[in-house]
């Protein structure tokens, strides 16, 4: 912007100015014209005014429209003909808009710098004739037009151009104006040119220093600013930076703390999972203490019957022996009985023989004698009748086996009732002695492994490596290594200390799984020492060797 208007102030003074002619309806005048240019058509007014003794007497011809500008020259040699000039160009004004934008900070104006005019060279004096402006060729050189087509479309403060043409004379055409031909209009162009050149002069120093002073003091004022802001930006930088550093610890602290809290977790998780394991191995301890509660309670109870049922069985021996007792007696009753039935025959065959060796006897004797025999024979009947049952008895005793059937008493009925419920109980006694048996082979199964895990734990703090020895497999490599030689011995001897060492060991079974003859136990091995406390994740196979559980393998 600063270039352009400089170039608007830039023009050649060619000596004599007119003011071109304007039609009517474009004349209007201008408010924005500097006063310069009035003092410059004033004194070219004043120029064209002719002295009487130059003015011609023929022809009038106005003052205004007399313009030395368009003289030609002095006709000595024959002057060429003037080439045609082209046609009177349009006074064109223009009005650009210029954008509404916030006005920038004062800019230095460059004042328009007055350049002089080179002097052509003297001719002679000569009259020259004084031709009407109607006849002279207009020459017109758009020079002002041309520097308002360069300005840009867009301004910061609104203003109207407008442009117009004049029509010029080549310098080499123009003659050399004089101080008797111009006379006093010269004189006064001359000092109004000095007097507007020192003005110009005097504006341009002053504005010159004012604009010198302030770019100082807008150089310093940047220069500081710009130090300002690059201790600011380097203490941004410095604050940025330790905030950084700052968010890195936070960072670095913020995964300790969640490694930690992870850590927590995992321990929690643990410790839970042996809470679960160990409340629900002291379910099964409870449950099988109270089935053992229960089936010691169910054993008293049967000790008790079965101490009445062995005093019932030594009442029915008891019975079983009277019996015998009263069987011999009858059967020696029986005997008996059997003889006097002999001795009763031979006493009726006696007397039948003495009837017959005595004859006929009298009736008296008769009677005696007939009744003799029929009291004889009703003995001998009743003495048969006997016998008969007595062996009906001694049959049915042989019948049953030699066990003795009583009658059918109220004391026969309950004692067959009570061997009856002897024989139940006996066979639910051995029921139960077996489910007994069973839970007691399942509770040393499941309770053999911990209780092998424990003893070797106590071992290994005991510092025996002999003891340790005991509660390994024959397939287990710390056997092997035991067994091979001394020198392997040895190995494991001194491995074996530098293990004890390092403190007591404590054990927390966390899982087992037994799996017909091999168990698994996952567990935390706790290892306190003067060095500190050591936490171990183990692993320990257990397998089954008649009846005890001895270790396979093991891994922390």
């Amino acid at each position: 912007m600063t270039e352009e208007k400089d170039s608007l102030f830039e023009f050649e003074d060619t000596g004599i100015h007119q003011q071109p002619e304007q039609p009517k309806d474009e004349q209007k005048p201008s408010e924005e014209k500097p006063a310069a240019s009035e003092s410059v058509e004033e004194e070219a007014a004043l120029a064209s005014e002719e002295t009487p003794e130059e003015a011609p007497q023929e022809e009038d011809v106005p003052a205004e429209e007399i313009s030395f500008e368009e003289l030609p020259p002095v006709e000595e040699p024959p002057a060429p003909e003037p080439e045609p000039a082209p046609a009177k160009p349009e006074i064109v004004r223009k009005e650009i808009p210029v954008a509404k934008t916030p006005s920038p900070s004062p800019k230095p104006i460059s004042r328009p710098q007055i350049q002089p005019q080179p002097q052509p060279q003297a001719k002679p004096k000569t009259r020259m004739p004084i031709k009407s402006a109607q006849a002279r060729p207009p020459v017109s050189k758009p020079i002002a037009e041309k520097q308002a087509e360069q300005e840009p479309k867009e301004k910061e403060a609104q203003e109207e151009l407008v442009v117009q043409t004049e029509r010029t004379v080549p310098p080499q055409e123009q003659p050399a104006p004089t101080l008797k031909k111009s006379g006093k209009g010269a004189l006064v162009l001359a000092i109004l040119f000095i007097i507007v050149a020192g003005v110009f002069g005097y504006l341009y120093y002053d504005t010159n220093t004012k604009l010198t002073k302030e770019n100082s003091e807008l150089s310093a004022n940047l220069t500081k600013t710009e130090n300002e802001l690059a201790t600011t930006k380097k203490q941004w930088a410095d604050e940025v930076g330790n905030a950084k550093n700052e968010i890195n610890s936070l960072n670095n602290k913020l995964k300790e703390e969640q490694a930690k809290a992870i850590s927590a977790k995992k321990e929690a998780d643990e410790l839970q999972a042996k809470y679960d394991g160990m409340k629900e191995l002291y379910e099964k301890e409870r449950e099988k203490s109270s089935q053992i509660i229960q089936l010691t309670a169910e054993i008293g109870q049967l000790k008790e019957r079965n101490e009445e049922l062995e005093n019932e069985k030594n009442t029915l021996n008891r019975i079983k022996e009277d019996t015998k007792l009263q069987m011999e007696s009858l059967t020696k009753l029986l005997d008996d009985k059997m003889k006097e039935l002999e001795a009763a025959n031979r006493q009726i065959n006696n007397l039948k023989t003495q009837l017959q060796k005595a004859g006929t006897p009298s009736s008296e004797e008769a009677e005696d004698s007939k009744k003799k025999i029929d009291e004889l024979e009703r003995r001998l009947s009743e003495k048969d009748e006997e016998i008969k049952d007595l062996q009906k008895t001694v049959e049915e005793m042989k019948k049953s086996s030699g066990e003795i059937k009583l009658p059918k008493t109220a004391l026969a009925e309950r004692l067959i009732e009570t061997e009856e419920r002897l024989k139940r109980k006996q066979k639910e006694l051995m029921t139960v002695q077996d489910s007994l048996i069973k839970s007691e082979k399942e509770r040393k199964l499941f309770v053999s492994p911990l209780k092998t895990v424990y003893d070797w734990v106590a071992a290994n703090n005991s510092h025996d490596i002999r003891q340790v020895a005991r509660y390994y497999a024959p397939t287990s490599d710390f056997w092997k290594r035991w067994t091979s030689g001394e020198t392997e011995a040895e190995n494991l001897r001194s491995e074996f200390q530098k293990f004890t060492a390092k403190g007591v060991m404590k054990v927390d079974v966390t899982r087992i799984l037994i799996e017909g003859d091999r168990a698994t136990c996952w567990m935390s091995v706790t290892i306190e020492g003067p060095s500190g406390k050591d936490v171990y994740a183990s692993k320990m196979v257990l397998i089954r060797d008649n009846d005890e559980w001895k270790i396979e393998d093991e891994g922390f």
